[in-house]
């Protein structure tokens, strides 16, 4: 029979291998959802914009910010890219499996792609952003859900509209998705036309919102 210790050390190894093997063939998906968790770590407001938070490092009041930042500065691969994970030690696989599969829009929805495949299901889409120019044209796309009937229904009336954010909120974007928090001490911008979630039809207008308030490696 095999003692708790035993039996955590065979949990860890396999929730490793989920990890790496996810790594593995999404790379790109993986790094999004890491660095927008460290984004939010390292921001200001990181009691607000931390929720969810992986509960091996504590809850509601007893948050253990620094360990859990402890765990993001000490992985080797801090800063850069890669499509191979270096040796983790039990804290950060605990901490890399939460980030990926924890939520909804996690780490196996989640897909890359690319302008040209925007192009044949939001040509509207594609067109903005190339319009905007090489300065913010995106070099990664990540898809959550599929537009291709919204776009093709003929009698929609659609246009492309986009939310921009400072990086330290889209962890928790990602995981609740947008929410209308208008009067409420999260508020940061959107007064001009009073309560809502705020949309630009212009690209730069929304990425002129998107300036990272606490500069990071990450």
């Amino acid at each position: 029979a095999l003692d708790a210790h035993e039996m955590r050390g065979r949990d860890v190894v396999a929730l490793e291998q989920q990890v790496r093997n996810t790594w593995s063939e999404k790379p790109q998906v993986c790094e999004f959802l890491v660095r927008s968790f460290a984004q939010a770590l390292h921001g200001r407001r990181k009691g607000d914009m931390c929720v969810p938070f992986p509960t091996v490092f504590g809850k509601g009041d007893r948050r253990d910010f620094q360990a859990a930042e402890s765990c993001l500065e000490n992985l080797p691969f801090n800063g850069t890219r890669s499509e191979e994970l270096p040796p983790l030690n039990e804290g950060q696989v605990l901490l890399l499996h939460w980030i990926l599969f924890s939520h909804k829009n996690n780490a196996k929805r989640l897909k890359a792609t690319t302008l040209s495949h925007l192009r044949e299901c939001s040509p509207l889409l594609v067109e903005e952003i190339q319009q905007e120019g090489k300065n913010l044209c995106p070099d990664t796309i990540l898809e959550t859900q599929s537009n291709d009937t919204a776009d093709r229904n003929s009698g929609a009336d659609l246009f492309p509209a986009f939310h921009g954010t400072h990086p330290e909120n889209i962890h928790s974007i990602v995981r609740v998705g947008l929410l209308n928090l208008s009067n409420t001490h999260m508020q940061r911008t959107g007064r001009a036309f009073g309560e809502g979630i705020y949309l630009a039809q212009e690209l730069s207008t929304a990425f002129s919102f998107t300036r990272s308030p606490a500069p990071s490696n990450w």
